[in-house]
C-alpha cells in the first residue's frame, strides 16, 4: 500500500500540537509521525518480542523521513521510547545487518497522555482524514487499494464494488466507553480483574479511535472508513485501526442492528473437501466438521484446556503448527505444558494425522508452474515454501473466492469483510449465498448468520 491509502484524523495531528516543536515539522512529518502513534496499540503493529511496543520497519522510517530523519525527530521531540537492539531473526536464521528489520518503538509518556486524553473527550467534532502525505481525502477512496501489501498491483479483487463506508452504533459504542472505563477504574483486589487490566485499557483505546473515525467529513457521522490491501493469499487486510481487527465486544456495539455472517469453520471444511476431490477422504476430519462443539469439549475436558484453547489449537494445527512440547512454538504458548497431553489425545491426533496425509496429497495433486503454484485467487507461492505455507496459501485463496462471491452477490449490503465472513445491513439469503460460493469455488460450505445484538440492559461485561 502506499502512502495515501493509511490515515490520521487531523483532530489527532492537531491534539499532538501540544508538543513543543510538533507544529513546526512539515505537514507530511507531522501527519506520519501521528499515524505511528495513532496505530501503536493496535495487535497488527505490536513488536513480537518487546511487549507493549510496535514494529515500524526501517525502510518505512527511510523512506518518510530520509536516513537518519525520523531519529533526528524523536531526539528533539522524544515522541517515541525505542530499544537499543534490533531484532533481527526472519524464520529462525540470522541475516545481515542491511536486512535488520524493527526495533521496538512505543510513545513516551507525555505523548500517551495526549492520546488518552484526545479519546475520552465527550463531544466529538467533525474532522478531516490526513493521508501520510500530509493531504486532506476529498473524496471516499476505493475500498481496495490499487497496490497489495508487497506494493504491487493488485488485481484479484480489482472489479469489487466498494464497501467502504461503514454504518455504526454510535450510541452503544459511547455506551461500551464509559462502561470499560468504570471498569478499568474498580478496585477489586480480584487477581482476575487485575490481570485483564491491560486488556480493558486496549479496548478503552480502539473503541475511541474508532468512535473518532466516525465523525469524518468524507464519510459523515456514523460511518467509518475502511480502506483494505490484498495480502499474498488474495486476502483483504483493513488497514490502520479497524473494524476488522477489532475485539468481538466492540464490534457487537458498533455494529449493533446489523447482521453477521461467516463461513462454518471454513479452513476445515475446505480442506476435506479438496482431499476428497483427489480422494482422500478425512475421516476424523469428517467427524469434527460434523460435531464441532462435542469435539472441542472432548479434548478441553480430557486435556485439561478451555474449549477456546480447544479450538485454537485446531485452527494453529491447520496451519502448521510443529506437535513440538518446546515453549516457542504455537501450541505451548496457547496452553504451555498441557500441549503434551494435547498430542497424545486420539481426537486430536486423529484430525493431525488426516492434516498431514490430505496435505501432502493436496500438494502433490495441485497444478503448479515452473517454480509457483497459483491459488483461486490467481495468488502464486513459491513451490519451495514449507508445505504448510502452500497449504495456507491454497486454502485461503479459496476462502477470500468465497468471500468475493458472497460480495459479488450482495454488493450494496453488504458493508464489512472478515475474513472467513462479512456484515450486511440486513438478512439474506443464504441459500443463495452458499449456491453463488459453489459456482465460484466448487465447494459446498455451509454459511451462519444472525443479527448482531446486545443485551437491553448492556452489560457488556456478560457478552
Amino acid at each position: 500500500m502506499g502512502v495515501r491509502d493509511y490515515f490520521v484524523p487531523e483532530s489527532f495531528i492537531l491534539a499532538l500540537h501540544k508538543m513543543k516543536g510538533f507544529k513546526a515539522l512539515t505537514k507530511a512529518h507531522q501527519a506520519r509521525m501521528a499515524f505511528y502513534v495513532w496505530v501503536s496499540g493496535t495487535h497488527k503493529s505490536r513488536h513480537k518480542k518487546h511487549e507493549g511496543y510496535m514494529s515500524i520497519g526501517y525502510m518505512d522510517l527511510e523512506r518518510g523521513f530520509g536516513r537518519g530523519g525520523f531519529k533526528a525527530i524523536n531526539d528533539a521531540l522524544g515522541i517515541f521510547e525505542v530499544t537499543e537492539n534490533w531484532s533481527w531473526s526472519i524464520k529462525g536464521k540470522q541475516v545481515s545487518d542491511k536486512m535488520k528489520a524493527t526495533k521496538a518503538y512505543k510513545p513516551t509518556e507525555p505523548v500517551q497522555i495526549i492520546k488518552d486524553k484526545y479519546l475520552a473527550k465527550g463531544k466529538e467534532q467533525i474532522t478531516r482524514l490526513i493521508t501520510m502525505e500530509g493531504k486532506a481525502i476529498r473524496t471516499l477512496p476505493e475500498a481496495v487499494a490499487s497496490k497489495d501489501l508487497d506494493g504491487v498491483t493488485a488485481t484479484a479483487w480489482r472489479e469489487a464494488k466498494p464497501f467502504n463506508a461503514i454504518p455504526v452504533d454510535l450510541d452503544k459504542m459511547r455506551e461500551l466507553f464509559q462502561h470499560l472505563e468504570r471498569m478499568l477504574l474498580k478496585k477489586t483486589g480480584d487477581l482476575f480483574h487485575d490481570a485483564e487490566v491491560d486488556d480493558i485499557a486496549y479496548r478503552i483505546e480502539h473503541l475511541g479511535q474508532l468512535i473518532r473515525l466516525a465523525h469524518t467529513d468524507v464519510a459523515g457521522r456514523g460511518k467509518i472508513v475502511h480502506r483494505y490491501a490484498e495480502g499474498r493469499t488474495g486476502r483483504l487486510y483493513a488497514s490502520g485501526v479497524s473494524l476488522q481487527t477489532a475485539p468481538r465486544i466492540i464490534r457487537k456495539a458498533a455494529l449493533h442492528g446489523l447482521y453477521d455472517y461467516d463461513v462454518e469453520n471454513c479452513h476445515y471444511a475446505i480442506f476435506s473437501q479438496l482431499a476428497a476431490r483427489y480422494e482422500y477422504k478425512c475421516e476424523a476430519i469428517s467427524y469434527y466438521l460434523t460435531h464441532k462443539k462435542e469435539v472441542r469439549q472432548q479434548i478441553a475436558a480430557e486435556v485439561g484446556i478451555s474449549g477456546e484453547q480447544a479450538k485454537m489449537c485446531l485452527l494453529a494445527l491447520m496451519f502448521g503448527a510443529r506437535l513440538s512440547e518446546w515453549q516457542g512454538n504455537a501450541i505451548p504458548q496457547e496452553i504451555g505444558t498441557r500441549a503434551g497431553a494435547l498430542f497424545t489425545n486420539p481426537l486430536f491426533k486423529g484430525i493431525a494425522d488426516d492434516i498431514m496425509e490430505g496435505r501432502k496429497i493436496i500438494l502433490d495433486r495441485w497444478e503448479k508452474r515452473r517454480t509457483t503454484l497459483l491459488n483461486d485467487m490467481g495468488k502464486a507461492v513459491g513451490l519451495k515454501e514449507p508445505a504448510n505455507v502452500r497449504l495456507a496459501h491454497i486454502i485461503q485463496g479459496l476462502e477470500a473466492k468465497a468471500l468475493k462471491a458472497a460480495i459479488n452477490l450482495y454488493p450494496d449490503e453488504i458493508v464489512l469483510l472478515m475474513h472467513d465472513g462479512f456484515v450486511a445491513k440486513r438478512r439474506l439469503d443464504v441459500p443463495l449465498i452458499e449456491n453463488a460460493i459453489y459456482e465460484a469455488t466448487g465447494l459446498r460450505l455451509e454459511v451462519a448468520g444472525a443479527e448482531i445484538t446486545l443485551p437491553a440492559d448492556l452489560d457488556f461485561s456478560k457478552v
